[in-house]
């Protein structure tokens, strides 16, 4: 059964940006996630499952391996809807980072996957360092029988399966927590889980994250 965030009430916000400001603290009990639109470069090395690589992106390998191409993620929160819609793609290495919505759009970037994440469950953490985790289930979009690179980049239909999707961030209070002085923009260790399926990890993120106090569907609901 899917749970349905309410509208929150902002008292208190706390915020992380791609500008490497650390929020001022971590999310407390009664916080919940207001803003997450972010995108990170995704390794190679860091995509780790057991299933065969969908035959449709077997070209694309030997650029990820010699580095002039990379995969990247851009994920985005809808509060209000609580869902997350995620967008992987493969481009090249040199095109700026983030992402601008016209070399998105560039017949020379391969559009891996793209799915919407409706989300459970919200967890927070500030042990051993601040974090957040969404818990939910993939409802995907793209692609779809017929696509060019169906059933997408992990190889297999995704819809249903369940995820968790996770990152650290840094603070005020702890702003070089163990894992991320390589990053930043703040946002470290972000990791995609598919259940049954693989993993997808890396090490750092761009973007805003910002928590609110009020009613939202966080850990302590």
């Amino acid at each position: 059964m899917r749970l349905c965030i309410g509208i929150a009430v902002l008292m208190v916000t706390i915020a992380i940006t791609a500008h490497g400001q650390a929020a001022p603290s971590c999310a407390r009990p009664g916080d919940t996630v207001k803003v997450f639109d972010t995108e990170r470069r995704e390794p190679f090395s860091g995509v780790l499952t057991t299933i065969p690589p969908n035959p449709a992106l077997l070209p694309l390998v030997p650029g990820l391996l010699n580095g002039t191409l990379e995969v990247r993620e851009k994920l985005i929160y809808y509060r209000h809807e609580n869902v997350i819609r995620l967008t992987t793609f493969v481009i090249d290495v040199n095109a700026p980072f983030p992402t601008s919505a016209d070399d998105l759009q560039s017949p020379a970037t391969t559009i891996v996957e793209k799915a919407t994440l409706v989300v459970k469950r919200i967890l927070t953490s500030c042990s051993p360092l601040p974090s957040v985790m969404w818990v939910g289930t993939m409802e995907q979009n793209f692609p779809q029988p017929g696509d060019t690179v169906y059933p997408g980049g992990w190889g297999v239909d995704i819809t249903g399966a369940t995820f968790a999707f996770s990152t650290g961030y840094t603070t005020n209070e702890d702003p070089n927590p163990p894992g991320s002085t390589s990053c930043a923009a703040g946002l470290f260790n972000v990791t995609e889980s598919v259940a049954g399926v693989g993993v997808a990890w890396a090490p750092c993120a761009v973007g805003t994250l910002s928590f609110g106090h009020g009613h939202g569907n966080n850990g302590n609901d």
